[in-house]
């Protein structure tokens, strides 16, 4: 399925085309956990989803992570 969102970092609207359905899109929608509606999404993918970073966008925004 096509997913549509402007990143909150460069203003720029992206799409993705992602292994999801309407229907765990909807159970996410009505606030069943992000990782439980898409299991076989990676973090990348579902921050892209919930947000609009495109995937390595999130981490130019919030920095590294400390080891």
């Amino acid at each position: 399925m096509k997913i549509t969102r402007t990143s909150p970092l460069t203003g720029q609207t992206n799409t993705l085309d992602l292994p999801v359905n309407r229907r765990s899109l909807r159970r996410w929608l009505n606030g069943e956990p992000i990782q439980c509606c898409f299991p076989d999404l990676d973090a990348a993918q579902r921050e892209f989803i919930k947000n609009g970073f495109m995937p390595g966008e999130y981490d130019i925004f919030v920095g590294p992570e400390d080891d």
